[in-house]
Formats: structure tokens, C-alpha cells, sequence
């Protein structure tokens, strides 16, 4: 991405090629976390929340929060400490999303659970 160039000082062709191998496993890493985060939502929904489980609509935010503020973290970190000007906002509005519908939802103000 552009920003990594700019926060690493030179074009992708000019890193060595053990430090593209480190950029590009963290990538994959992040790639996976995203794909984690989906798969789990989806099962939450088809499942538990389906079926009336408070707990699944609980666990949805506090698994979106437990990726998108070490995300956004790391971001902020790379917007600080060097010149390049990563899309912090993405993960920023991931968090507040994440609340504002945590908050609107209520699940701890919701009927019982269903069997």
C-alpha cells in the first residue's frame, strides 16, 4: 500500500527482500484476523443469536472491539512515528459503530433467554 512506502521511506522494490517477507506475512496475518472476525459473526448469527442467546449478541461486539482497537492502535502508532498516513478512520469508525450499535441494541436489557 502507498502509505507503507512513505512510512518505510522507499518503494516496495527497494526493501530487502527478508523485510517484504515480515511486511507481507504480517498482511497476511491482518487478511486472516478479518476473515476470523467474519466466519465468527456469521456462525454468532446462525446460531446462537437465532435462537434467542443473549451471549451471542454480546460476544459479536467484544470480538469486533478485541481485533479493531489493536488495529487502530497499530494504525496511530504508524500515523505518529513516521511520515506515512495510514486510513486510521476505517478502524476508528469500526470502534465507534461497534458501540453505538452495542449500545442501541441493549442485549442486556432484552427479554430472557429462549431454551
Amino acid at each position: 500500500m502507498p502509505y507503507h512506502a512513505d512510512a518505510l521511506g522507499r518503494r516496495w522494490a527497494e526493501v530487502e527482500p527478508a523485510l517484504q517477507t515480515l511486511l507481507g506475512a504480517l498482511m497476511d496475518v491482518a487478511g486472516a484476523g478479518w476473515i476470523g472476525i467474519g466466519v465468527a459473526t456469521l456462525v454468532l448469527v446462525a446460531v446462537p443469536m437465532r435462537r434467542g442467546k443473549r451471549w451471542g449478541r454480546l460476544l459479536i461486539p467484544v470480538l469486533f472491539l478485541i481485533f479493531y482497537v489493536p488495529t487502530l492502535l497499530a494504525t496511530l502508532a504508524v500515523l505518529n512515528g513516521t511520515p506515512a498516513t495510514p486510513p486510521w478512520y476505517g478502524n476508528a469508525i469500526a470502534c465507534i459503530a461497534t458501540i453505538g450499535g452495542t449500545l442501541t441494541d441493549a442485549p442486556w436489557r432484552s427479554l430472557p433467554e429462549t431454551d
